[in-house]
């Protein structure tokens, strides 16, 4: 019985963080292949939808954390035991990576038909890529993390409307979009970057996956970010803690 619902979990991280990779990075292959959008604005409200249908269609075979930053701080809460922690991170990794491959396969035609094949402009619809300094670009993902990480502690915790926690989730993200993609794409999730960036390099772009540091923008920085987000919804409880016995 725990084997079945652990696979279950599991089942429910992969589909989640595919859902998030297909629409997601499919707005962005919108954009780059045929300029949809021209805004950041309307890309960053459909990654929310994409998150927000991800935690729907998944939360009920798994916690839905669909990112290993996440995954990371509910450890730390003691909302899920160490051993679970790298299965979650793997079921992540592999449903990202097989987002890219079905998205790859949905806009294939249309990427061999783009001027440069492989050019960083059509690898940000896999792996994101800054422009901005590497330090400046790893503070940005992390604040980012931490915003989202906190935020979602906070939604949790204060909405009670269960049906409102997908919707609320995917605002935030929608909201760190805008303020950090004009810099670095905005990751904040270290599968939805690493896995699609991977299937890339074998899959024509080889060195431009890799070009910048994308382990230590988009993997490492936000997994920090995601402490430091734990660490700040702490803080912030014991905080109202002592104001409502005041």
């Amino acid at each position: 019985m725990r084997e079945n619902t652990l696979v279950k979990e599991l089942t429910g991280e992969a589909l989640g963080t595919f859902i998030i990779v297909f629409i997601g990075c499919g707005t962005v292959a919108l954009e780059i292949l045929f300029e949809s959008f021209g805004h950041i604005i309307p890309i960053a409200i459909l990654w929310g939808i994409a998150v927000a249908l991800a935690i729907f269609s998944s939360r009920m075979m798994s916690p839905a954390h669909l990112n290993p930053a996440v995954t990371v701080a509910m450890f730390l809460n003691k909302d899920v035991p160490l051993y679970k922690v790298p299965l979650y991170w793997l079921a992540q990794f592999t449903g990202a990576f097989l987002g890219a491959v079905a998205l790859f396969q949905v806009f294939k035609s249309a990427i061999f038909d783009f001027e440069d094949i492989q050019s960083v402009n059509t690898a940000k619809m896999f792996g994101e890529y800054y422009n901005v300094s590497t330090s400046f670009a790893f503070i940005f993902e992390m604040m980012g993390a931490l915003f989202l990480v906190f935020m979602i502690f906070i939604i949790v915790t204060k909405v009670k409307q269960n049906n409102l926690i997908p919707i609320l989730i995917g605002a935030v993200v929608t909201v760190a979009i805008i303020i950090v993609a004009p810099y670095t794409q905005c990751g904040i999730n270290p599968a939805r970057d690493l896995a699609p960036r991977i299937f890339s390099y074998f899959s024509g772009w080889e060195e431009v996956a890799f070009s910048q540091s994308p382990i230590l923008v988009y993997v490492i920085a936000p997994v920090l970010g995601g402490i430091l987000g734990f660490l700040s919804f702490k803080g912030w409880r014991r905080l109202v803690s002592k104001q409502n016995h005041k």
